[in-house]
């Protein structure tokens, strides 16, 4: 058995190979070990495996709920200790978490397999649209950047056929299910 490290699904290695597949549904190949076109049609490859509004909605709002927490226990911190040193207050809320939740929002779907934590719980991962590729750093920061400066403006366009944001289609990027 081996693990697609892209979409993550489980595949028995000798019957794709018995079979003469040596692909993935997301076109990954296990042979040539990179991404190629899926033996999938393209119309079937892009609605086959993408997450739900539902998955969607729920990993953002998981990793908004994990920012949260982060900034309230850097604040505890930063309020326990004593009133006069504001200087050290402030280096301890930023160095404790406080600082790192931009960092959090606008880069986390480059964590490794295009998955930030919220959507690892749920299985879900943003990849490039015409690789296939795990999100890269500056895709992230595109896609993320677009829906804090645009929030409902930016969120309208998930409604669409490809269910892709208005910062998915700047950042070429689509959110698909992550098997296994």
């Amino acid at each position: 058995m081996i693990r697609c490290p892209l979409c993550r699904d489980v595949r028995n290695a000798g019957k794709l190979l018995l079979n003469g597949a040596h692909r993935c549904d997301c076109g990954y190949d296990f042979v040539l070990l990179n991404v190629q076109q899926s033996y999938l049609g393209k119309t079937e490859a892009a609605q086959l495996g993408l997450a739900t509004l539902g998955e969607r909605w729920l990993a953002r709002f998981l990793d908004g709920l994990l920012v949260f927490v982060a900034a309230a226990i850097a604040a505890g911190v930063s309020r326990a200790l004593p009133p006069e040193r504001t200087e050290l207050r402030q280096i301890v809320f930023i160095l404790c978490g406080g600082g790192y939740w931009l960092f959090y929002v606008l880069f986390a779907d480059a964590l490794p397999g295009g998955q930030s934590l919220g959507k690892r719980a749920l299985r879900i991962a943003v990849v490039d649209s015409k690789s296939g590729a795990p999100c890269s750093i500056g895709a992230s920061l595109l896609r993320n950047l677009s829906l804090s400066l645009l929030g409902f403006i930016d969120a309208v366009f998930i409604f669409g056929v490809d269910r892709r944001r208005l910062g998915d289609r700047l950042a070429g990027t689509s959110v698909i299910k992550a098997r296994g």
